[in-house]
């Protein structure tokens, strides 16, 4: 077999050919890897259709196969799925066609004699509808996709129209538009137009359109071309009316010249894809719905106020906003919690090296306690992710010396971060259930929870650096005020300060570092002879 990934998968595909010839029937390859083989593009499945085979026939062919079959409960509706592990999948399908039903709707049914000219037309484009027989190398083309492909023409197979549409193909549209720099057909423009007035595709199943927007965010190189072509057909509007709305959006022209809150979110979108190429499918995502939806906000938040040098335009809180408004999409939309809480990270602190750029010239100890808490705050977000968006904001920008000014935002944290080592335990806290016990803290005598917090709070305002430092602060906080000394000993306001500012003393000189001690010299205190005892 071979090593290179897409020629393992033709080597299996020919392999389920055979197969499928060997008993009668007849497997083409079909689909997008028929148009980006003719475009000269590699793919990372493959899609097939058998022809002249049952549904049971199929499955008793492919579980002969080396590798994972997944055979479904309702062939026809479902594939079955060949999995070649890391190297990609191969999905078969089996000949469908329409049929009416007793109460005049039309369901789709197998039908394994079906000719390839009639099982097309459930394809939805032309460039889509194109068929590749592996053991002969002929190709099937019933409705000039392979014309269309060449030209670089997006058309809908006959019989689809504006009141038959697929509520997916719309978005499906623009996404392969932008990635294959594909034009609409007039006829197939006016359909999309006609089925988005319809209004059905509010009605659009979260998991396609989430696997839509997938593929258009992380599959294509400029992934404005898509939304910019989803926002003149009105999908954009439909599906994501505040980003649309965004083109109605003013910025500061000091920090934006490139207009719009909308055209910024297009440029960053880009400058994101750019990056995303680096990073795994999952991480990919993260990033790229995080700079889409890194300043929706901005709708909401925007102000414009005449003042005696001008106008002058503000957006402040947009990225709390944004959130909100991410939160409500998400809920429509099929992906995972882990992704959606990563992003609503990512988003909600991508303006915090701007505040952080302000203080980089300051105490370095401050400045670096900046930073780590930024990292905390990010996380559980990957930390180079949240990095790659802040590059992606800044270079999606009209703005010059773009490098210099990424560099003077991103630098001193990069910086503070090698140095420290913040990466490396990005949630670290200084204090645990277990440093407590050693401390010799009790659960069932104090709250763990607000004394760890305690010291983080302490830490994020300077007072607290290292492990020590907090050993003290809670001895004194929290220790302190249990020490089990009787009232009668401290019966006036005078010795009680003598008492407390004498054991403070004895902690801050590490004299006593545990809250057993503490509770050992109050027990000492007032007794004769006792070394404690002060002078009152």
């Amino acid at each position: 077999m071979a090593d290179n990934p897409q020629e393992k998968l033709l080597a299996v595909a020919s392999l389920i050919a055979d197969k499928a010839r060997t008993s009668g029937g007849r497997a083409y390859i079909v689909g997008g890897w028929c148009r980006d083989r003719l475009l000269g593009h590699a793919s990372s499945d493959i899609d097939m259709e058998w022809f002249g085979a049952s549904p049971e026939q199929v499955a008793a062919c492919l579980t002969g196969l080396d590798y994972q079959v997944i055979i479904p409960s309702q062939p026809g509706m479902v594939p079955f799925k060949v999995i070649l592990g890391s190297e990609g999948f191969i999905d078969i399908t089996l000949p469908m066609c329409p049929e009416a039903t007793a109460c005049g709707e039309e369901k789709l049914v197998l039908n394994p004699s079906l000719p390839i000219e009639k099982a097309a037309l459930r394809r939805d484009f032309t460039c889509n509808a194109i068929y590749h027989d592996l053991l002969d190398q002929s190709w099937q083309d019933p409705f000039g996709g392979i014309a269309d492909t060449q030209s670089g023409l997006l058309r809908l197979v006959p019989g689809l129209d504006g009141q038959s549409m697929n509520e997916t193909i719309p978005l499906r549209a623009c996404r392969l538009a932008a990635r294959l720099g594909f034009r609409l057909d007039n006829a197939t423009e006016l359909a999309i137009r006609q089925t988005v007035a319809r209004g059905c595709l509010g009605q659009l199943d979260p998991v396609l359109k989430t696997k839509e927007m997938t593929k258009l965010l992380t599959g294509c190189e400029k992934p404005s071309m898509g939304i910019r072509l989803a926002d003149e057909l009105g999908v954009l509007q439909s599906l994501f009316p505040e980003i649309a709305a965004l083109i109605e959006v003013p910025q500061n022209p000091v920090h934006h010249p490139e207009g719009s809150a909308y055209e910024h979110t297009l440029l960053v979108v880009d400058a994101a894809a750019e990056l995303a190429r680096e990073l795994g499918r999952e991480d990919a995502v993260k990033l790229m719905l995080a700079a889409l939806f890194h300043d929706v906000g901005k709708l909401t938040t925007t102000k414009v106020r005449q003042e005696p040098d001008g106008l002058k335009i503000s957006s402040h809180g947009h990225e709390v906003e944004s959130v909100a408004i991410a939160r409500r999409y998400f809920q429509g939309l099929d992906f995972s919690h882990r992704t959606r809480m990563q992003v609503n990270k990512l988003v909600v602190n991508h303006m915090k090296p701007m505040e952080l750029a302000k203080r980089s010239k300051e105490n370095q100890a401050v400045f670096d306690n900046l930073v780590r808490q930024l990292v905390r705050a990010v996380y559980p977000a990957d930390f180079s992710i949240f990095l790659r968006l802040c590059r992606a904001d800044q270079r999606g920008r009209a703005n010059h010396n773009i490098e210099a000014r990424e560099l003077a935002l991103l630098g001193p944290i990069e910086d503070s971060i090698r140095r420290n080592g913040f990466l490396e335990r990005p949630n670290h806290r200084l204090m645990s259930g277990k440093s407590l016990r050693d401390l010799g803290f009790h659960e069932d005598s104090f709250d763990f929870r607000s004394m760890i917090t305690g010291v983080e709070a302490q830490r994020d305002k300077g007072g607290i650096r290292t492990t020590d430092d907090a050993s003290r602060y809670l001895l004194i906080h929290f220790g302190m005020s249990r020490s089990g000394i009787p009232e009668t000993l401290l019966d006036t306001p005078a010795k009680k300060a003598v008492f407390y500012k004498a054991l403070r003393v004895e902690i801050l000189e590490g004299r006593i570092k545990t809250f057993g001690e503490i509770q050992g010299w109050a027990a000492s205190w007032g007794h004769e002879g006792g070394s404690l005892m002060p002078a009152v």
